[in-house]
């Protein structure tokens, strides 16, 4: 990867030998322009990361048309050469951070013991540069839509949160722009596992329950059976390091073999990123279909853990009358081979709406109890009995 300088950095840019700022500025564009054509092809590298880039050099020729100190005749000059070398498609994603006037303000000067204002660093100036900034962006996008340009702010943001949010978006752009599907590099990669879990939005939330649901009262309640399915799931331990005993909180990992009734075997890499709360099992769901072989490669890359075998009926609720939410239910009775009988009640939760109470009433209308509440997978399970 190559960091190169700031263009403002570079001696033969920052040593003006001309007050003109229209010939200083176009040194900036020369300078960036050079990067993006030489890096863009570059074989030395698999990551160039540049700061200050195209778009920003777009900033000052707006800025400078407000203050009448050039034209907009030659802004115009200037846009055109920029906007005929992002038209080439050489980069492959811009990211522009942004953050309120009031924490740019205090990250500059919580420390300071004047609280002084710079020139250019102060109150009007940064709410001249957010609108200077509007202004570029809502031209460049007018005028070449489709750019991978991504806006983060970083207002609630530190570091570290800024950094997955850019991965946020950085991963699914270059795994598009190269095409580069994710079931073929995230199950190689521990780290990119993790990175990809990150990025789900919604999640699964769970309430295992101990034994069978009466068919009779699953009619009752709405549950209507849609198949019966055989599981072959092996698990394997996926984390970065393994100098502690494997937790089944956490990140799970396992190769889904499903036997439908039919006769068809269809085989899944499944992720998962697990957390029980408030007596429901949470998981940030992410799979991909895969072919025997593919799961034979991964299965040698990583540790067994265990492989556990059941029979699955599925059921969705179709109750009358029905509830806004209904649609996002679902109901799996188990047979789990050497665990016994469970029954799961589902549904794809986000942070805008979770489903724990409705869970739990709908177990109540099934005659179950807090005590038939079962918590973690069923490979933690599995391995609480093992010790």
């Amino acid at each position: 990867m190559l960091c190169p300088p700031e263009t403002a950095e570079i001696d033969a840019i920052r040593n003006k030998s001309t007050d003109n700022i229209l010939v200083f500025q176009a040194r900036h564009v020369a300078g960036v322009e050079d990067y993006v054509l030489n890096l863009a092809h570059n074989r030395d590298y698999h990551l160039a990361v540049v700061s200050r880039g195209l778009i920003d050099m777009l900033y000052w020729y707006e800025r400078w048309v407000r203050e009448d100190k050039t034209s907009e005749t030659h802004r115009a000059q200037a846009r055109n050469r920029i906007y005929s070398l992002l038209e080439l498609d050489l980069v492959d994603a811009f990211f522009f951070f942004t953050c309120s006037v009031e924490e740019s303000v205090r990250r500059e000067y919580a420390e300071s013991m004047t609280k002084k204002r710079g020139s250019n660093m102060n109150e009007q100036k940064l709410m001249e540069a957010h609108d200077i900034y509007r202004a570029v962006l809502e031209h460049l996008n007018a005028h070449i839509p489709g750019l991978p340009l991504f806006t983060v702010d970083t207002t609630n943001l530190g570091v570290g949160d800024t950094a997955r949010e850019v991965m946020r978006y950085l991963l699914p752009t270059l795994c598009n722009r190269f095409g580069i599907y994710g079931d073929t590099v995230i199950p190689h990669s521990p780290g990119l596992m993790h990175r990809a879990l990150q990025c789900a939005t919604n999640f699964q939330e769970q309430l295992k329950l101990r034994g069978h649901a009466r068919s009779q009262k699953l009619a009752r309640a709405g549950w209507t059976l849609e198949k019966t399915v055989r599981h072959r799931d092996t698990y394997l331990d996926v984390r970065l390091a393994r100098t502690e005993p494997y937790n089944a909180f956490g990140t799970l990992a396992r190769i889904r073999e499903t036997h439908t009734e039919d006769g068809n075997i269809v085989i899944r890499f499944q992720l998962g990123s697990t957390t029980s709360e408030r007596l429901c099992l949470r998981r940030r769901p992410c799979e991909f279909e895969m072919s025997r072989g593919e799961a034979q490669d991964i299965m040698q890359l990583y540790p067994t853990i265990r492989t556990i075998t059941k029979t699955r009926a599925q059921y969705k609720l179709h109750r009358v009358p029905a509830k806004p939410h209904d649609i996002q239910m679902s109901l799996c009775v188990d047979s789990v081979q050497d665990l016994g009988t469970f029954t799961e009640i589902r549904a794809m939760g986000s942070s805008e709406r979770k489903y724990t109470h409705d869970l739990l009433e709908l177990a109540t209308q099934l005659g179950f109890t807090l005590s038939g509440i079962v918590e973690g997978s069923y490979l933690a399970i599995a391995l609480n009995q093992q010790y």
